[in-house]
């Protein structure tokens, strides 16, 4: 068998033996190290990235003479509720567009 140490840092885990004792690595520990407001704040600014590069790729198809699919509005509104949803940076809603790219 097997258990987890974390890098007091980095917090990547290895896998030791069961019977390895926490004293022969000690820039690890047994639990994992709990993430910081830093952390929390650069995952917020990057997630908010990536969803407002998805909203400016995708604001052309927004476009009267493009004829957007309901699909398409919601996909976008999802987009622009993400940062409210409960424990936001932590869990981020899985956002999927399902619909066509283009309504003929």
């Amino acid at each position: 068998m097997t258990k987890i140490f974390y890098h007091k840092l980095t917090r990547q885990g290895i896998n030791v033996e069961d019977d390895e004792p926490i004293s022969n690595w000690p820039e690890y520990q047994e639990t994992e190290p709990p993430i910081t407001q830093y952390e929390i704040e650069e995952m917020s600014k990057n997630y908010r990235k990536q969803r407002d590069n998805e909203l400016k790729r995708t604001d052309f198809m927004m476009l009267p003479d493009m004829n957007p699919d309901q699909d398409l509005i919601d996909y976008r509104q999802s987009l622009r509720d993400a940062p409210s949803h409960p424990n936001w940076p932590l869990e981020v809603p899985n956002i999927v567009f399902r619909g066509n790219v283009l309504n003929d």
